[in-house]
């Protein structure tokens, strides 16, 4: 292993750089008798400089992948999400009932989304449109219905003609509704996934006569 090491070494950004500025040093200082007696200390000053400025090797996963970013993120989601709905669990009782059943069934549609990190990590689009409901759009609804009085929430009518309690619930279903693009958009994926495997299986297998051992003619 020492061995490996000093040949990864011998072979790096580091070690050439350092051997560059060092040889430069020693063409300058022994023709010219610039150093006198201390000229080998002054290449190896000038190499150990040399060294340590320049960029060492880039650790493996030092930096994470964009799927590994992306699993990261879902991973956070993930625990945002079930942070939100205990919060909300909380106050369901400030809640309309609708509103709070229609919260529950888009949670359950960003959870079933969220489970399939693979796909969702190959559509920038879905993955920014659930960030932001989780970070977003749902907690700003529930926060902006809860931050009013009781009585007016539920009786007071909008500027669209709903009541606070009746837009917090049509605010849900559009979340679910667009939330339910994505998720049909994922199955359609995993349902193309499933054709194709056939496809394959087909011109892999196929005989144009019957499969040995496969049937047996009869008299």
């Amino acid at each position: 292993m020492a061995g490996n090491a000093l040949t990864r070494y011998l072979a790096s950004t580091k070690n050439i750089v350092g051997s560059v500025l060092g040889l430069g040093a020693a063409a300058v200082t022994v023709p010219t008798d610039l150093a006198g007696d201390w000229w080998p200390a002054a290449v190896v000053g000038v190499y150990a400089v040399g060294a340590a400025v320049a960029p060492g090797a880039r650790r493996r996963g030092g930096l994470a992948t964009g799927t590994q970013a992306t699993q990261a993120l879902i991973v956070d989601l993930r625990t945002e999400l079930q942070r939100l709905v205990d919060q909300t669990d909380k106050s369901s009782n400030r809640l309309p009932e609708e509103g709070y059943l229609a919260f529950h069934r888009v949670v359950a549609v960003l959870r079933d989304i969220l489970q399939r990190a693979e796909q969702l990590a190959t559509s920038p689009d879905d993955l920014h449109v659930v960030q932001r409901t989780v970070r977003d759009y749902l907690p700003t609804s529930l926060q902006a219905y809860l931050n009013l009085p009781g009585s007016y929430a539920r009786d007071a009518p909008g500027a669209e003609g709903r009541t606070p309690a009746q837009e917090l619930t049509h605010q849900m279903q559009v979340l679910e509704q667009r939330l339910g693009s994505v998720q049909s958009a994922i199955y359609a994926g995993d349902a193309q996934t499933l054709t194709d495997q056939g496809r394959f299986l087909e011109e892999k297998f196929h005989h144009d006569g019957p499969t040995p051992g496969s049937h047996i003619d009869r008299p």
